[in-house]
């Protein structure tokens, strides 16, 4: 993963950067530190990531980097999008494939019983974040956009229960019970939740799809996931 995301993307911030080319670089809320979930926060909330969180940790990095290679060049435009959670149907074989046992019953990805999850998070359709991306590609901007939707999915945030859900989901993945690594529970509850406006502003980005909209799309196809579009979708 170091060699792929960290390596890799600084190898391609250099060959951009000697070819005078602009850089729009795909980040994630999960690079932020830990922070509210109460209200939204903008762009200058500080970055870090999660301890014991490789895949937050690693955006954190490649951030860092692309501010060096920004302040060794500058006359170099760059930008950096960090996006909530991304859902879209065709992904649905996917992410049910990361994220989720393999016998989980359908039954349990309903809309209803997600918005009603003791933790608080922010779902974006992949198509919205397309568009935010060709906006900020097109367009003289430079910086850090937030991408997310304002109606946070879940119904509270409980943070007690991470301490209590960390060394469950630790024990699980550890025997190959189930795929997700026990920073992903640290994660989605200290993620903060992240203002738009700025995207909003500069971009002339709105999303076509609310939250739940996105949430509901992506659960559907995790419950039924629709045929691959490639073989390595496949599994």
């Amino acid at each position: 993963m170091a060699r792929v995301n960290v390596t890799g993307s600084m190898r391609v911030f250099e060959a951009a950067a000697r070819a005078g080319a602009a850089i729009v670089h795909s980040s994630s809320v999960g690079a932020y530190r830990a922070g509210p979930k109460d209200r939204l926060v903008d762009e200058s909330w500080p970055i870090g990531g999660h301890r014991n969180h490789p895949y937050s940790l690693q955006k954190a990095e490649v951030e860092a980097q692309l501010d060096r290679v920004a302040g060794d060049h500058p006359g170099l435009r760059t930008v950096r999008l960090r996006p909530g959670l991304v859902f879209q149907s065709g992904a649905g074989r996917e992410i049910r494939r990361y994220f989720l046992p393999r016998h989980t019953p359908g039954a349990l990805l309903r809309p209803g019983l997600v918005q009603r999850a003791p933790v608080r998070f922010q779902a974006v359709h992949a198509d919205d974040v397309a568009d935010a991306f060709a906006e900020a590609a097109l367009r003289e901007v430079s910086g850090a956009f937030n991408v997310a939707t304002t109606d946070p999915v879940g119904g509270c945030n409980l943070a007690p229960l991470e301490h209590a859900l960390r060394p469950v989901v630790s024990a699980a993945w550890r025997l190959h019970l189930q795929p997700v690594d026990p920073g992903w529970v640290r994660l989605i509850f200290r993620c903060p939740l992240i203002d738009p406006a700025r995207a909003r502003t500069e971009l002339d980005w709105s999303p076509a799809r609310t939250g739940a909209e996105a949430l509901a799309e992506g659960l559907a196809a995790m419950a039924d996931p629709p045929d691959p579009i490639s073989p390595a979708l496949a599994g």
